[in-house]
């Protein structure tokens, strides 16, 4: 694709932004004008905790949910794209989510139970990797 052109994505993977929403304090404004190096090493530190925090965030989300913790027995996988389900068999799966897998089909769906939920349902292989 060339530089300046857009590219085609399915509307169901993506989100509008909303400036008022509750994910406004994990902006960081970043400024229009010069700056000095203590503000430059202000805002990495901002940064940085930020992403500290979304990391913990997104390991404790992996690691319990509302169903409670999931011990597993057969092979684990983390989503690595977020898949919308579109009906109550599939599950929705958000980037770093945890599956357990109870069933791989040949067309390249599976039945797993997603740890941050307790949910048994299908999703799409492609969406995730083993762990």
């Amino acid at each position: 694709m060339e530089t300046g052109s857009t590219g085609v994505f399915p509307g169901n993977h993506l989100e509008r932004y909303h400036p008022n929403s509750q994910d406004d304090e994990t902006l960081i404004e970043l400024g229009d004008g010069p700056e000095t190096d203590a503000e430059r090493l202000e805002k990495l530190r901002k940064i940085r905790e930020t992403l500290k925090k979304t990391h913990a965030q997104n390991i404790a989300r992996s690691h319990s949910g509302a169903a409670g913790h999931v011990k597993s027995k057969g092979e684990r996988y983390r989503c690595v794209v977020p898949f919308p389900s579109s009906s109550d068999y599939e599950i929705e799966l958000q980037i770093g989510d945890v599956i357990s897998l109870v069933k791989k089909r040949e067309d390249g769906w599976c039945k797993g139970i997603l740890h941050r939920t307790g949910k048994t349902g299908l999703f799409p292989l492609s969406f995730v990797e083993r762990i």
